[in-house]
């Protein structure tokens, strides 16, 4: 009798993934985002200009991703409004910022605020932050 045909060697498993670094916010592929408290900026919140991913800030804290995801971690309610989603808002500039997206808790809402910065932002206000 001749010998049962060997079966093929399975693949391997892939490499597991890594995990995220540890994330009190909302990990999206792109870092940890946080919603700061009232009247702290991402400068007060990363502890530096250098902790501070001020551009990823402005770039990307009025995106969808981000708007939603902090919107369903930090803010009660239902009645939430953003408005200008996926719109850049203030010039990318680390010196010299003019504007950011931010959350009014008093409006329920999202919206570009013209003179509110990364570095500095009203106590009416709450910011999107992604720290290094």
């Amino acid at each position: 009798p001749e010998p049962p045909p060997s079966s093929p060697i399975p693949p391997e498993a892939p490499p597991p993934q890594p995990l995220p670094p540890s994330c009190d916010g909302v990990w999206l592929e792109d870092g940890c985002w946080v919603l700061t408290v009232r009247g702290e900026s991402c400068l007060d919140h990363c502890g530096s200009l250098m902790a501070t991913n001020w551009e990823a800030t402005i770039r990307l804290g009025s995106s969808k991703p981000v708007v939603e995801s902090l919107t369903k971690k930090y803010i009660d309610g239902d009645n939430v409004v953003a408005v200008d989603v996926d719109q850049q808002c203030g010039v990318l500039d680390q010196e010299d910022p003019s504007a950011q997206y931010l959350y009014m808790p008093d409006a329920q809402g999202w919206d570009c605020y013209p003179t509110e910065t990364f570095i500095l932002i009203d106590r009416n206000f709450r910011s999107p932050c992604i720290c290094q």
